[in-house]
């Protein structure tokens, strides 16, 4: 499905059944994304969702809390992966902000992610995912999708 988008008094309008992503506050990750349906507009500035195929997982969300899902030539994405790059990585079912700590020598395509716990930096956490898990740290603006800085430096 394509994401229509239109604005209307700095009001993104996203149309039935577009694929997006809704902000969601992970008690321990943070900020994350989790990917979602849009099922109908309601009220003029907020929308129904739903959650995977699952007809139980709807809600009404603000438009604020809802982005389209970031575009990004995967190629270059794939050929620019770095230790200590920012990314986003997909783990039980939401994007979250993580550091590449390193790349695997033996598994082409397979990253070693730290994602930081929110408040507590001694509790984060560490997965070994491959390319396909990753995409760059994006951050979204109200208006759009901004690409940051592909290093980190801690």
């Amino acid at each position: 499905m394509i994401l229509i988008r239109v604005q209307l008094r700095g009001i993104p309008l996203y149309a039935d059944g577009s694929s997006v992503e809704v902000m969601c506050d992970e008690e321990k990750k943070g900020r994350a994304w989790m990917p979602a349906t849009i099922i109908k507009m309601v009220g003029g500035i907020s929308y129904a969702v739903s959650y995977g195929n699952k007809e139980d997982s709807m809600e009404v969300l603000h438009s604020c809390f809802i982005r389209p899902q970031p575009v990004f030539d995967k190629t270059k994405f794939e050929y620019e992966l770095v230790a200590s790059a920012e990314v986003e990585v997909y783990q039980d079912g939401i994007w979250s902000v993580g550091v590449i700590e390193d790349i695997c020598r033996y598994e082409p395509r397979r990253y070693k992610v730290r994602v930081k716990h929110h408040g507590n930096k001694d509790e984060d956490d560490y997965f070994l995912v491959s390319s396909t898990s990753l995409r760059p740290y994006s951050k979204w603006d109200g208006q759009e999708c901004v690409l940051c800085s592909s290093k980190v430096f801690y």
